[in-house]
């Protein structure tokens, strides 16, 4: 007669990639993929995208607009292009104005850098700009009213 020992049948569950044992299969299952392996098929994985994608809590930090808010989104944008476009023309017209002024700094410097360029040594370069400067200082200053004359 053959004697059996007493034993009892247990479970082991062995991962075929990792090789790593689990006492039962649900403690398998807790760390595997919701899927259970198998492959999905394409139109569920569009709809795992849109589910993820509409939900809040997207990948990029906030939901994604729906038609609605991207109008609004869109006239914003479109406010902010045309304010900065009527800068953009506003600051071209100051620019052609003072451009225009023969008292401007702009004209003077060009006039000065002009004058600047037919000396050749750098001291007397120096010595010149600042002479020039200083000589359109005083024209300005004796243009300049002051507010009584001017107010009367």
């Amino acid at each position: 007669m053959i004697k059996t020992l007493p034993a009892k049948a247990k479970e082991i569950v062995k991962h075929k990639r990792t090789g790593k044992i689990y006492a039962s299969k649900a403690a398998f299952d807790a760390v595997s993929r919701e899927s259970g392996g198998r492959n999905i098929n394409k139109p569920e994985v569009l709809e795992n995208i849109k589910n993820r994608l509409s939900s809040d809590n997207t990948p990029f930090g906030h939901p994604i607009p729906d038609a609605s808010e991207e109008q609004e989104i869109d006239e914003a944008f479109e406010a902010i292009q045309n304010e900065k476009e009527a800068r953009e023309k506003e600051i071209k017209k100051l620019s052609a104005i003072i451009k225009a002024n023969p008292d401007s700094s702009y004209n003077i410097r060009k006039q000065i850098n002009k004058i600047l360029k037919t000396e050749p040594d750098k001291e007397k370069r120096a010595a010149l700009k600042i002479k020039l400067w200083k000589d359109h200082a005083l024209k300005k200053e004796e243009k300049l009213l002051g507010f009584n004359e001017w107010n009367s």
